[in-house]
């Protein structure tokens, strides 16, 4: 397990990232409007560290994470990252724009009826094994479980890896450009989400 650091509230002063970092977010629940943010875990490849910002105090005046996350020239990678990007910008204020989505990717070049789920992705492509039965415990709590800080570890330090084996397939299939366009879009997709079209696409057929 990498090593970690957890915060409350906001990460401390003077905490430096590389040019990409793996995020994820964890929240009461998957409705938007109604559950709020509790945790965002940040992982930076270089220093092979994981930093756990807890929001237990439904309290986001983070400047640190603000500042990290607002630095346009900084690529962020994420799975089903438009999740986490919709409540980073409702309760942080931060429309990231740099993504990257490894589930988007495997969709885009992964058409032979692969899994697209993040730990069929770590098992089929990394050879690793992952936990993912926290996914509906309590993430508002004071404290965090150790089972609860293995797994939002375990969502993060499997981008980078994920995100290299995905680009040799898109490369090799062609498809990158496509992968390109469709992260270009997704800030826009973002942002209709925060509004309330969340779950309506108002590009699809029939009109």
């Amino acid at each position: 397990m990498a090593d970690y650091t957890i915060h409350r509230g906001d990460l401390a002063a003077g905490i430096t990232f590389g040019d990409v970092v793996s995020i994820d977010c964890e929240m009461m629940g998957l409705n938007l409007n109604r559950d709020r943010l509790c945790v965002v875990q940040m992982y930076d490849l270089h220093s092979d560290h994981v930093h756990i910002i807890q929001f237990p105090d439904a309290v986001y005046n983070a400047p640190n994470v603000r500042a990290v996350l607002s630095d346009p020239d900084r690529l962020f990678l994420g799975h089903m990252i438009r999740l986490d990007l919709g409540w980073i910008l409702k309760y942080l204020g931060v429309a990231i724009t740099n993504v990257y989505c490894t589930r988007t990717a495997s969709r885009l070049g992964q058409t032979f009826g692969a899994s697209h789920d993040f730990k069929d992705l770590v098992s089929n492509l990394l050879g690793e094994k992952i936990d993912k039965s926290e996914t509906s415990s309590y993430w508002g709590a004071d404290t965090l479980t150790p089972d609860q800080i293995r797994y939002v570890i375990n969502d993060v330090i499997f981008l980078h890896r994920l995100k290299h084996v995905l680009d040799v397939l898109l490369e090799r299939e062609g498809r990158m450009p496509l992968m390109r366009a469709a992260m270009q879009t997704l800030p826009a997709r973002v942002q209709m989400d925060v509004a309330g079209w969340w779950g309506d696409d108002i590009l699809s057929f029939p009109f």
